[in-house]
């Protein structure tokens, strides 16, 4: 019921993004870099929202790191109600609310929706069952390509770490938050079919390339 409501919901984004990879595939002859083609087309075209997004999560991410390093250097031997007061206080001086932490989310927020609407766009397409791409035998199914291990989902786990690390090695709460979700994601999608994870590859590994195209120090660990 609940996932009927969300394709419905989806479904202004589903039916464009169905319409362009039927083009593609017409064009190309080839489901496989159809998925990759649409994959791209809808990372670059959700860029400008993303970077808009990248940059609120980066002042929200100093912001809280600033009021933390105040709290840490202001309360020390506080306690009880001194000790909220006085990180009232400091909150206020930064103009900072413990709420302003969901905006860390937010460059992911921003992809959900399209990798959502992958899900519904390829988990039970029938023009794809049988289908090879490179190595994998069938879109509709798990890869099951290293002995039947299914080797996508641990390329894509990869990328996100790689693409964690990048980015928030110089912040461990923010690292760990996505580490966390890097290991979620791979057990939600391990049992997905192909086409789905090569979408979401695609997308993961365009927008790291984007941010160190952008910001080229970072690839120096």
């Amino acid at each position: 019921m609940i996932l009927d409501v969300l394709e419905l919901t989806l479904t202004p984004l589903i039916v464009p993004m169905d319409l362009v990879f039927g083009l593609f595939r017409s064009l190309i002859r080839s489901a496989g870099w159809s998925i990759v083609l649409l994959a791209l087309l809808m990372t670059v075209l959700a860029h400008p929202v993303r970077a808009w997004a990248q940059a609120v999560e980066t002042r929200v991410r100093l912001r809280m790191q600033t009021v933390d390093a105040d709290i840490a250097a202001t309360t020390v031997g506080m306690k009880g109600e001194k000790k909220f007061r006085a990180i009232e206080k400091i909150y206020k001086a930064h103009s900072y609310h413990p709420i302003h932490s969901v905006a860390l989310g937010t460059p992911l927020f921003i992809m959900l929706p399209i990798l959502l609407s992958a899900l519904f766009l390829f988990g039970s397409n029938s023009t794809l069952d049988g289908v090879a791409f490179l190595a994998v035998r069938d879109l509709s199914l798990p890869d099951g390509l290293a002995w039947g291990v299914n080797l996508l989902p641990v390329i894509m786990t990869g990328i996100t770490l790689v693409d964690s690390a990048i980015r928030y090695r110089d912040d461990r709460n923010a690292l760990i938050r996505f580490l966390i979700i890097a290991l979620v994601m791979f057990v939600l999608v391990y049992g997905f079919a192909s086409a789905i994870v090569v979408f979401w590859i695609t997308c993961n590994l365009v927008s790291m390339i984007s941010y160190l195209v952008r910001h080229p120090r970072a690839a120096l660990f």
